[in-house]
């Protein structure tokens, strides 16, 4: 877990998954069910004094990002759950423009779940984004 207090004042929490594709995508789903559940509880404003987190992915490929990010939002996750692969990252990288959103790769919710680009050609983010982009 990481936890950053941005210039706006405001409190980033990410909690960091590596993921080494050993475990089923429905164990994943598992794991993305603890953090939904999370999100809703009142531990977090408690503990942590913020309403939101990002979950940053480390995963082994491109072909494994697309099936983690797929199955994530089925279930409903979306924004909060970002993901990169392990060649990507190098000391100093992880606040570089390596992350892709979930919800940018795929639309919709369940069966209704559709590609909308592939990660290649996904806009990346950084840690940064997820405070409207402002830096420091």
């Amino acid at each position: 877990m990481l936890g950053i207090k941005f210039k706006s004042g405001e409190f980033g929490l990410f909690f960091i998954e590596v993921d080494r594709a050993t475990m089923t995508t429905e164990r994943w789903q598992d794991k993305i069910r603890v953090y939904y559940d999370y999100a809703r509880s009142p531990e977090l404003r408690s503990k942590f004094q913020t309403e939101w987190f990002i979950v940053l992915t480390v995963t082994t490929s491109e072909k494994r990002i697309t099936s983690l990010s797929e199955r994530t939002v089925a279930m409903g996750g979306k924004r909060a759950f970002w993901y990169t692969a392990g060649d990507r990252i190098t000391p100093g990288m992880c606040l570089e423009r390596i992350w892709a959103k979930a919800s940018d790769l795929f639309s919709g919710q369940g069966d209704d779940t559709k590609r909308v680009v592939s990660y290649s050609q996904v806009s990346k983010s950084d840690i940064f984004d997820a405070v409207g982009g402002k830096r420091g």
